[in-house]
């Protein structure tokens, strides 16, 4: 099972090779069409390749990633522009990291242990990759680093390794496999993959107390408001707020690490005229459904799964981002290409703007 959240079970409608054209840094081999007074373009993605929304320095880009070669299993961006969210206008940028999120970073074994940027981790080389990497997390007052061994580490504003107080009776994770450490504000966020089809998100004050796992807190005794991760995507929106969105944007959790609040956002729903509402949850389910399966034993219609392709599949792992009137956005597949698609505060689409796809 893949070290990161953002598992794509649907990378694109196609997947087809990025021959079209690349931004400026980036390698998949097609023409940089955004040079010369040529519009900007949105090229197509391959397999291990997928376009989302970052937002960095108070801007909005999309970024195209892939899968880390050195076999970290974290995403890299290799390609950016910037976006108006308003009217979908592209324009060429260098590449941009999102802000606290942890990426791969080039790492050497010293005699503090495995150090990349000053943070060390303890531990030997013997039997490590011939290409160690960290999965670095950095914020202005505390980082978070994994290793090889999937262990975590937290430093402190000197790069010192802090150590963690004794786990609490309620803290029972990160354990399994810990992965895409995020630093928002002051605090930590530390995925966790568990070893079946499960992910959630612990989090971590900067001098290590643990504050508690991500979840709904809409919640009863009856359903505590576990928020499943699995297949989701990860969102910084700014310098305190980041958002959790469950497989196909279904459920959205803004936390605001300032002030110590989280803000529950429902897609509004539909259900194509061809399926139950038993298919459609099934379609929705983060866990991998073999739909091809379903429609065999007859669990779900062929005509049910192409309406819902169209409807609640265009919605891949784009992430989100927010729109000058506060509003969610995200970047969904459209009839020939992608589109920003806006929502209103109730969770329904309020309008989707076009943005431009190099030609395929």
């Amino acid at each position: 099972m893949a070290r990161t959240l953002l598992v794509a079970t649907i990378l694109a409608a196609a997947a087809a090779a990025v021959g079209a054209c690349g931004g400026r840094g980036g390698s998949g081999g097609g023409t940089d069409v955004v040079g010369g007074g040529a519009p900007a373009c949105l090229p197509a993605v391959a397999e291990g390749q997928r376009l989302g929304l970052v937002t960095a320095g108070g801007q909005a880009h999309v970024c195209r990633e892939r899968l880390d070669d050195r076999g970290s299993g974290a995403w890299r961006p290799d390609a950016c522009w910037l976006v108006d969210l308003a009217t979908g206008a592209l324009a060429r940028a260098d590449l941009v990291a999102e802000p606290g999120r942890g990426q791969p970073e080039p790492a050497t074994w010293t005699e503090a242990g495995l150090c990349a940027r000053g943070y060390c981790v303890p531990g030997e080389p013997g039997g490590a990759a011939d290409d160690p990497v960290l999965i670095l997390a950095v914020g202005e007052q505390v980082a978070a680093a994994i290793g090889p061994d999937d262990e975590w580490h937290l430093f402190d504003a000197g790069k010192r390794r802090v150590t963690r107080p004794p786990p609490g009776e309620r803290d029972d994770g990160p354990g399994a496999s810990p992965a895409e450490p995020r630093v928002v504000g002051d605090v930590v966020f530390i995925a966790d993959l568990d070893a079946g089809p499960h992910a959630d998100v612990h989090a971590y004050a900067r001098d290590g107390r643990y504050l508690g796992m991500v979840r709904d807190p809409d919640g009863s005794e009856e359903a505590p408001g576990d928020f499943e991760l699995y297949n989701g995507t990860v969102s910084t929106l700014s310098a305190h707020e980041v958002a959790f969105v469950e497989h196909r944007l279904v459920r959205v959790l803004v936390v605001d690490t300032r002030a110590g609040t989280t803000t529950v956002w429902h897609r509004r729903l539909g259900r194509p005229a061809p399926c139950s509402l038993e298919e459609r949850d099934l379609f929705l389910d983060p866990v991998d459904v073999d739909l091809e399966f379903a429609i065999e034993d007859g669990t779900i219609t062929a005509a049910c799964l192409q309406a819902l392709e169209a409807s609640d599949g265009r919605f891949g792992p784009a992430g989100v981002a927010r729109a000058a009137d506060g509003a969610l956005v995200t970047l969904a597949r459209a009839p020939g290409g992608h589109a920003l698609v806006h929502f209103d505060r109730a969770g329904a689409i309020a309008r989707e703007v076009p943005v431009a796809s190099c030609a395929r």
